[in-house]
């Protein structure tokens, strides 16, 4: 190889500088593709950006933050009826059935049963179930559903 550079041989100082260098016309060139090629490489990037930004724009978050934050409010105002409609159903059945409840219980009471005319006996504070339970001067508290009395047993018949 460097026999063919030092046979190489040009007739003036300006001819051998020709040979070393480059052409203006090949800078150009080089340039000229330099820049056709950076045209094309922003040109590929504004586009993938392009696309990218019309996607995110079809997005509904973005299309309409109001449309979405509308909607939003709508579904939060339909849990709230919905949970306000259970709690009042819910109430309402524990309130009915509170009511029967409390109707069977009072139906119960000792109270109620002395206000249809029964009464209690009771011998030395203990309640007298059973006429075996008494004998004949034994001192007892009859309790009616209004007021009380005292007496005293004068016979029993324990059939």
């Amino acid at each position: 190889m460097t026999d063919l550079v030092a046979d190489y041989r040009v007739e003036t100082p300006t001819a051998a500088a020709n040979k070393v260098t480059p052409s203006i016309d090949d800078y150009k060139n080089v340039l000229l593709q330099l820049e056709t090629s950076l045209q094309q490489s922003i040109q590929g990037i504004f586009q993938d950006r392009l696309v990218r930004y019309r996607f995110l724009a079809q997005r509904p978050s973005l299309r309409s933050f109001d449309q979405v934050l509308s909607n939003k409010k709508q579904q939060l105002e339909n849990v709230e009826l919905r949970l306000f409609s259970s709690f009042r159903n819910i109430f309402q059945t524990y309130s009915r059935e509170f009511s029967i409840t409390s109707g069977r219980l009072d139906s119960l009471s000792p109270l109620k049963v002395l206000a249809r005319g029964f009464s209690l006996t009771y011998k030395d504070d203990l309640l007298v179930k059973n006429s075996s339970q008494l004998k004949q001067g034994d001192k007892v508290e009859i309790r009616f559903a209004s007021g009380k009395a005292k007496a005293e047993i004068k016979e029993t018949d324990h059939d």
